[in-house]
């Protein structure tokens, strides 16, 4: 297993994280993909992965919010009708 490295100002740096083949691979496909740095394809899945995270949180305490009385449960309609989806 070999380190990542992050360029910073011309310095190489080492990343927080070990970077396993499998994951190299992932990232040059990404760079083959969208013909961005492996950079950006990293910090983007980290992105990704910490709006799913804060999806399922939100999700996991709505209904303790619903059951101390702090939110109404809302039906599919009114939910379907502020993401703008038509039946």
């Amino acid at each position: 297993m070999r380190d990542a490295y992050i360029r910073a100002e011309g310095k190489r740096l080492c990343s927080p994280f070990a970077s396993p083949r499998k994951l190299r691979n992932h990232w040059m496909n990404c760079q083959g993909f969208t013909g961005r740095a492996k950079t950006f394809c990293a910090r983007q899945a980290i992105l990704d992965h910490l709006d799913d995270l804060e999806d399922i949180y939100i999700a996991e305490q709505r209904p303790e919010k619903i059951r101390a009385g702090r939110a109404k449960p809302l039906s599919l309609e009114k939910v379907m009708k502020r993401q703008g989806v038509e039946d």
